[in-house]
Order: C-alpha cells, then sequence, then structure tokens
C-alpha cells in the first residue's frame, strides 16, 4: 500500500515512478503467491496422536543374560540369538551342526570299535598276563627272551617251550607247538598292531575336527566378550560337540591303557 501511494506521488513518466510502480507490481505477485503457498501447504490440518495408526515394535537385538544370578529356568535357556541370523543362515547353520555331528559320532563309533577289537585280541591272546611280567614296555618275559636266544643254535624250534597252555589260547596252540609259538606270536601281534593303527588314525582324524571347532569357538569369544564358554557350552548346536569330546577323549584313554 505504501509503494502504491509512493507511485501515485511521483511525478508522471518520472524514473522514480516507474521504479516504484515496478517494486509494488513484484510485491503485490509475491504476496499472493505467498497467501496461496500458506493456505495449501502450511495449514494443512495435522492430525492428533491419538488418531495416527499404532507402531508395532520390532527386536533388532537381544542383550545376552548374564552368567551369574540367574535362576534354574534362566540358566536353562540356551538360545542366546532367536533374533538376529535370518531365517536362511539359521537352516544353514543348524544343517552345518547336524553334519559336524554325524562325522564326530561316526568317528567316535568307529573309535569305540576299534578301540574294542582291539582289547578283545589282546585278551584272546592273553597278553595282559605276558605285559604285567614285562620289565618295560616293547620288552618280552625273561623266559621267553631266553629260548629265543637259544633258538638258533638249536635248530630253533627245539628250543621253544613246548609248554603253551600258560602263554597260548586253545585255538592257536596246535600252531604255536607245530611252529614253535614265536612266529604265531608275531603274526597276532603284527594283526594287533595294525588295529592300533587304525583306531589311533581315526581318533587323529576326530581330534582334528574337533580342534578346528575350537578354533571357531575361540573366534566366536574374542568377537562377544559377553559370551563366555559356559553359556557356549550350553547351547544346543554345541551340546554334541561337547559330548563327543568327552566320548573320544574316554576311548583315547582306553586305547593307550589296551
Amino acid at each position: 500500500e505504501l509503494m502504491r501511494r509512493a507511485a501515485a506521488a511521483a511525478p508522471d513518466g518520472s524514473p522514480e515512478r516507474r521504479s516504484l510502480e515496478d517494486e509494488s507490481s513484484s510485491l503485490s505477485q509475491r504476496t499472493r503467491q505467498a497467501e496461496q503457498d500458506n493456505a495449501t501447504i502450511y495449514q494443512d490440518p495435522v492430525p492428533s496422536a491419538g488418531a495416527l495408526p499404532r507402531l508395532e515394535p520390532k527386536l533388532f537385538v537381544k542383550p545376552i543374560r548374564p552368567e551369574e544370578g540367574l535362576s534354574s529356568a534362566q540358566a536353562a535357556y540356551a538360545d542366546a540369538f532367536p533374533a538376529l541370523l535370518p531365517a536362511a543362515t539359521a537352516a544353514a547353520v543348524t544343517q552345518f551342526h547336524g553334519e559336524v555331528h554325524a562325522k564326530l559320532h561316526d568317528l567316535s563309533t568307529r573309535t569305540t570299535s576299534d578301540a574294542e577289537k582291539a582289547q578283545k585280541a589282546l585278551a584272546e591272546l592273553e597278553l595282559p598276563q605276558a605285559l604285567e611280567a614285562c620289565e618295560a614296555d616293547k620288552r618280552l618275559p625273561a623266559r621267553l627272551v631266553r629260548a629265543i636266544a637259544k633258538a638258533p643254535a638249536t635248530g630253533g624250534r627245539e628250543a621253544t617251550p613246548r609248554d603253551t597252555s600258560r602263554t597260548c589260547p586253545r585255538h592257536v596252540r596246535p600252531q604255536a607247538q607245530a611252529t614253535g609259538g614265536v612266529g604265531v606270536l608275531e603274526e597276532l601281534l603284527s594283526a594287533c598292531t595294525a588295529l592300533e593303527k587304525e583306531a589311533v588314525g581315526a581318533a587323529t582324524m576326530a581330534n582334528e575336527v574337533l580342534k578346528a571347532e575350537e578354533e571357531k569357538d575361540a573366534a566366536l569369544l574374542s568377537d562377544e566378550p559377553r559370551l563366555t564358554r559356559p553359556l557356549l557350552h550350553a547351547l544346543k548346536t554345541t551340546q554334541p560337540l561337547v559330548i563327543t569330546r568327552s566320548q573320544l577323549d574316554t576311548n583315547r584313554e582306553r586305547l593307550e591303557t589296551a
């Protein structure tokens, strides 16, 4: 309005009047545009909070329960990450752990079977009694050592003890008496050694698999400071590995004793 009055007061045709008229026209146009913008954009009604739709909460990260101060029901809860892994990844992890458990179970079964075969072979040869008579490992009883040393001088077979009732089982006594006994013992000892190597090989393979799993567990523990080894061993997917480790250690001790 002031611009319009100033333009009317200026002389007709003067530059000042033309400038004031142009500025007044520009201000009028911008005023109309501002009124239109305010009416269509900035003055839209905003709904109340009660009228807005409810937002459903989503779980992104689940905290790990502390190790201390847990009740028995809380301690039994082993699945610490139910919502962190995608379904496809969780299924792949479950399948992988199942395959590892199956392989370890097969190795443990084979190791147990080989250890039982070795013990059975030793029992059939009555070797525990002979081993107890040895002064040190890999040494024969003195009576048998003297007989073996005397054998080359007397034709071998004549110097070998004929009384095999205490040292040989019944099903090998005829052959032992016919060959002097030494060849039979060496053949049977070779069979026992082969069984022992097979059992040790299976145990070594299982130990390598368990060692690889231990390294993966150590890497997971280093990446997750809040995750402790007891919580890791309490997971359903790692419990078969813990059981297999214990069985493998027991079978290895039995094999070493045999």
